[in-house]
């Protein structure tokens, strides 16, 4: 049920503080919320995306670009609990391991200059196997749609350039989202489990508005035939948004955030109700402190944004709306300056910012 707080009341209530917003922006003000925990810092481990398995305990993933692994936290605490791969090419290393999504039971991870997928087990983290160094080139984002019975189409986010680093050509572009099928098949007892896969196709306008210039995240919503890609290029022109194609690959000519997002979109994530309502958040990575933006699911106008007290500098976010202990309505995690990852509590953010949250 809606709540109507004022800005007094936030306040007050929470030790929410509304600051403006920047110029441009098309909010208001911009709530400060306290983060509810931060993990420790690791000014060498270049962390970059996060994904969340529930459960007791809940399990959050982050990767770390700089050190080749996959750090494991109870997602309720923040504790670190071990660390998955190390650097090299087998299946059980990492190379730049870069973005990251949990769907069901599965681990996907995806490897940057491996150029491929890894896909583990959870919560034993037995690599079922491999998939994509045929086609990427130079991978970064990926959402992960299950599709039931064991099946999920992943889409991979391929940032190829040019041999000198710059950005290719508009003719070039219409492979920059490389989409596969796979499966798992649950096997025997005491048998691993079989990973099956195939490249399915790949896309990318090559004409703005819909090219895509530089990308990373990306993620979907099925029950809208969406697919949300941010656009890092800083251009003011062809940047500074986030680009909405259907789940075929076809651009539908919309962008999110044009004239809200001052820095570089970046992480998104979906509060989905299954009455089609929800919200989109993303990323406006500022190096000082991180904005994140939160949009209406289905008209895809501006919401609301808030920041929290220390987090800045966010790549990647996800929202665990249900499974971690202490979070009874839901969790925000977002990365925090490479070095760590926040956690921000739902109600926090529904409460500053005026949202409605799912009926139950």
């Amino acid at each position: 049920m809606k709540q109507t707080i004022t800005a007094v009341s936030v306040s007050l209530l929470l030790g929410v503080a509304l600051q403006p917003v920047f110029a441009k922006s098309a909010a208001a003000a911009v709530a400060t919320i306290d983060e509810r925990y931060i993990t420790a810092l690791e000014p060498q481990a270049n962390i970059d995306s996060v994904a969340v398995a529930p459960g007791e305990p809940a399990l959050l993933f982050a990767t770390a670009k700089a050190t080749d692994v996959v750090k494991v936290f109870d997602a309720s605490s923040g504790v670190e609990l071990e660390e998955l791969g190390g650097s090299g090419e087998s299946q059980e290393q990492y190379l730049r391991p870069n973005g990251v999504a949990v769907a069901d039971d599965l681990l996907v991870i995806v490897e940057r200059d491996n150029r491929r997928v890894n896909i583990r087990s959870i919560p034993d983290y037995r690599v079922l196997g491999t998939f994509g160094d045929d086609e990427l080139r130079n991978p970064y984002g990926v959402w992960v749609q299950s599709l039931g019975d064991g099946e999920y189409r992943a889409y991979i986010t391929d940032a190829y350039e040019m041999p000198d680093e710059s950005i290719p050509p508009g003719e070039e572009l219409d492979e920059r989202v490389k989409v596969y099928r796979f499966s798992v098949e649950r096997t025997k007892a005491g048998e691993p489990p079989a990973l099956n896969s195939r490249f399915e196709k790949s896309f990318g306008e090559t004409t703005s508005p819909g090219a895509l210039r530089v990308v990373e995240s990306i993620f979907g919503d099925p029950a809208h035939d969406r697919l949300l890609i941010a656009e890092e290029d800083e251009d003011p022109v062809t940047g500074l948004v986030i680009k909405v194609y259907d789940l075929d690959g076809s651009f539908t000519g919309e962008q999110i955030g044009k004239g809200v997002f001052e820095a570089q979109a970046e992480g998104i994530a979906l509060y989905a109700c299954e009455d089609g309502s929800g919200y989109w958040l993303s990323t406006d990575q500022a190096d000082d402190r991180t904005v994140y933006h939160v949009f209406d699911r289905q008209s895809l106008k501006h919401a609301g944004a808030f920041m929290g007290k220390t987090t800045a500098n966010t790549d990647g976010v996800w929202l665990a709306t249900d499974g971690v202990p202490g979070f009874d309505s839901g969790a925000f995690f977002a990365v925090h300056d490479d070095q760590a990852v926040s956690a921000f509590d739902w109600r926090d953010i529904v409460a500053a910012l005026d949202l409605e949250s799912c009926s139950i």
